[in-house]
């Protein structure tokens, strides 16, 4: 689904707004980005996939980027953060699948 540009923008605010609190939450996560791979499937799906019939064939591998070691158990925690918040937000504005495509998102330093 492509959006015109302005209304596009509004979701990556939207969006991007959304995703400080994530990283607010897990000061050690610097940035994560989807790659899309037909034959990944995760454990936990990042849009069920019930939801759109354009999303069924669709899978995406997470990849984050932290600033320090992490213990396994601690990594698996962020990464279920980051996927629960993707899910919520495909679930909410499935238009926001437009904006993650092909990005990394990082956390911004002030």
């Amino acid at each position: 689904m492509s959006l015109p540009k302005p209304e596009l923008n509004e979701v990556e605010k939207h969006f991007l707004r959304r995703a400080q609190v994530v990283f607010h939450s897990y000061p050690e996560l610097l940035s994560f980005s989807l790659e899309q791979d037909e034959a990944i499937r995760p454990p936990e799906p990042v849009y069920d996939p019930d939801e759109d019939e354009e999303m069924r064939a669709e899978r995406f591998d997470l990849h984050v980027a932290l600033s320090t070691d992490v213990s396994d158990d601690f990594q698996q925690e962020m990464c279920r953060a980051v996927t629960e918040f993707l899910t919520e937000m495909l679930q909410e504005r499935p238009e926001t699948l437009d904006i993650l495509r092909g990005r990394t998102f990082a956390r911004m330093l002030h």
